[in-house]
């Protein structure tokens, strides 16, 4: 009998159980640790990267965690959220301009990617840029080569660039999805709930460490079982950051949040009449995507998986494994 054929080993530097990691990453469900799992693959690589996932969920440590075991290490990490670039001056701030452009006594601009030439450029909200501005980044992420506002020739950069997005990679200009060869799935708190409770205390331990006069802990009482019951019912929407200000309002006013129920809004086009349209759900946070939504794609697609995600366009096929579990869903395909 053949041996089983062994998996190259991934070196996963070991933490405090329930602490972050080297990376500041808390959770030791299976999600968070397929995610430590897909950085150290995707860190030391070559190809650009794109991170997924929802707004709150980590994808900015995962940015950055991608950078330090890079080989990029030493040089500069430059971080911008794209959504902040002002309109009609996004190119100026991507290549820089040249001295007295476009007005006379103007100084020269760098640009992003002139700042991150020799390291990392990591463009946040990244599907909130233009598409005419993604068209322009091809020739940068092909070769290196860019030209600056007012000037004739063209520069080089050496980077590497990690764009990071809470919408479907199906939603960026396609030429550009095919040079982010590598791709990093941030989950949210639904699909790793055995980690919210690890995640709250190390958010509590941080918020203390920054404020000791708020004399609390992470066996403070108020975070106690209605706390958690609460957590593991609530349909989040911002992740670490909406958890993070669940814990600010127990310190302040000594009272649980309410867990709030997801419903589809009624005037929303996927909830009129008795056939759901899951059309209208294509890009959406996959932790706001209701069971009959999903199911009704599954059935439209005769219970294939793989047409079935990337018809509601999911980040992966995983994903909506995950929903279809959530959801206890049948999976049926007719003869």
């Amino acid at each position: 009998m053949d041996s089983p054929v062994a998996l190259p080993a991934v070196d996963l530097p070991l933490h405090p159980f329930g602490g972050p990691d080297a990376f500041g990453i808390v959770g030791e469900s299976e999600a968070a640790w397929a995610l430590r799992r897909s950085l150290a693959f995707v860190g030391p690589r070559r190809p650009h990267v794109l991170v997924v996932g929802p707004s709150g969920a980590g994808k900015e440590l995962a940015a950055r965690a991608i950078h330090r075991l890079s080989a990029r290490a030493g040089g500069p990490l430059v971080d911008r959220n794209a959504a902040t670039l002002p309109e009609g001056l996004v190119d100026a701030e991507l290549f820089g301009h040249a001295r007295n452009y476009p007005n006379a006594g103007m100084p020269e601009r760098r640009g992003l990617i002139g700042e991150a030439d020799g390291g990392t450029l990591f463009l946040d909200e990244f599907g909130e840029l233009p598409q005419a501005s993604q068209a322009s980044l091809l020739r940068v992420l092909d070769d290196g080569r860019y030209q600056r506002l007012g000037e004739s020739g063209a520069r080089t950069a050496d980077l590497r660039l990690i764009a990071a997005t809470n919408r479907s990679p199906e939603s960026l200009k396609p030429d550009l999805r095919a040079r982010l060869r590598l791709t990093v799935e941030v989950v949210g708190l639904q699909e790793r709930p055995e980690d919210i409770v690890l995640l709250q205390r190390h958010l509590l331990r941080r918020i203390v460490d920054q404020d000791p006069g708020l004399a609390a802990s992470p066996d403070d009482a108020r975070f106690g079982e209605d706390f958690v019951t609460a957590a593991l019912t609530h349909p989040w929407t911002a992740h670490a950051r909406e958890l993070e200000a669940w814990i600010w309002q127990v310190l302040s006013t000594g009272a649980v949040p309410t867990p709030s129920v997801a419903m589809p809004d009624a005037t929303d086009p996927a909830s009129v009449g008795d056939r759901v349209d899951w059309r209208a759900w294509r890009g959406k946070d996959p932790s706001q995507i209701p069971g009959e939504v999903v199911a009704a794609c599954l059935e439209d697609n005769n219970g294939n998986l793989e047409a079935s995600w990337r018809a509601l366009a999911l980040s992966s096929r995983y994903v909506l494994r995950r929903l279809i579990k959530r959801h206890n869903l049948a999976v049926t395909r007719r003869t």
